[in-house]
């Protein structure tokens, strides 16, 4: 029997991998019935903390930034201009991260609240360095679809010392309101909170903050009560709901198909295609699309994640036909009209 579900599930565990990802579900020991969810999840959020896919982007220093060029350490501002260049060239630049970048189990509640992330600048990195060495001053910097925008260069924070509503006001007073998630009804909050009471309060809750008069969520929706990011625990639901569903509604065709096996194989032409039906799989995925292939026909099947197979029928000349089981491509039917099983393309789910 095949099962979608089983196949996505290595298939995350190979991207984590190719990542250099590090988490205890990835250890040779480590058993789980069901960890399809949290390992989606893990990825997508590993993603976001390394730039992936990696990509040319346009980068644009704030004024902030900009006058404090001349000031910081030689060694700094070469790292910093070497990030630049590296970004320029869609070159990526995780060496230049925190260490622990490349942990699925490591939160960063920076880039999951706000999508603000850091460099490490205390000198660019030599030829053959894997990571840049740990500095006591670091680059923030976000990004947007086509852009990463340097913000400050601030002193390595410790304790609650993380968070700084001064970046968020950088953001907005260099015109780049766009990628605040400014609430525009709401009225700002009061009491008003420290950066350090952000900084706790934004580890499992959503936090309203007022920047420049305006109020202010996180991107993307904040976190959850998990410290998970809201967006990702939403795609990483989306992801693997989808799927079962696929697999939940072939394992009930399989069932209808016991009864009409004996029907189906009366017919010569198809005993083939009752034999094999089964022999798909999933090969990869993308944000858009699972990528289902079929081993007997040698074609490949591209599913709008937002689809779900559910009930459906096939209306031909005029009747609804329920569909006895299907191939990537291909419904299969029974005509009652003509006492015939017949196919029918699957046109909804091809781009």
């Amino acid at each position: 029997m095949m099962d979608l579900v089983s196949d996505f599930r290595d298939l995350i565990i190979s991207s984590l991998k190719e990542l250099k990802a590090s988490s205890k579900e990835l250890s040779p020991n480590y058993k789980a019935d069901d960890d399809v969810f949290d390992l989606t999840l893990k990825y997508f959020q590993l993603c976001d903390k390394l730039f992936i896919p990696q990509k040319k982007f346009n980068v644009l220093f704030s004024k902030e930034l900009s006058s404090k060029l001349s000031c910081i350490p030689d060694s700094s501002h070469k790292a910093i201009l070497d990030i630049k260049n590296r970004l320029d060239a869609g070159t990526d630049i995780v060496g230049y991260l925190s260490r622990s970048v490349r942990s699925a189990d490591s939160p960063a509640m920076m880039v999951r609240n706000w999508n603000l992330h850091h460099a490490h600048i205390k000198e660019p990195i030599i030829e053959g360095q894997r990571k840049a060495k740990s500095s006591d001053i670091l680059l923030f910097f976000t990004y947007d679809d086509a852009t990463v925008y340097f913000l400050d260069v601030l002193p390595h924070p410790s304790g609650d010392n993380w968070f700084s509503t001064a970046l968020l006001e950088i953001i907005y007073d260099n015109g780049w309101k766009h990628l605040l998630n400014i609430q525009p009804r709401l009225s700002n909050p009061k009491p008003k909170l420290t950066d350090a009471m952000i900084n706790q309060r934004m580890k499992n809750t959503v936090v309203f903050i007022e920047v420049r008069g305006c109020v202010v969520m996180p991107f993307d929706g904040g976190v959850a009560s998990s410290g998970d990011n809201n967006m990702a625990v939403k795609r990483a639901g989306y992801f693997v709901s989808n799927l079962k569903k696929w697999k939940t509604w072939h394992e009930q065709v399989i069932a209808d198909y016991q009864w009409t096996e004996e029907l189906i194989r009366n017919y010569e032409h198809f005993s083939k295609e009752v034999k094999e039906f089964e022999d798909i799989r999933l090969t990869h995925f993308d944000w858009d699309y699972f990528y289902i292939f079929d081993n007997q026909t040698k074609k490949e099947t591209m599913l709008r994640i937002e689809d779900a197979v559910q009930d459906i029928d096939v209306k031909r000349n005029g009747q609804n036909l329920a569909v006895l089981y299907y191939k990537p491509l291909y419904f299969y039917v029974r005509d009652e009209k003509i006492g015939e099983i017949i196919k029918v393309r699957i046109d909804i789910h091809l781009d």
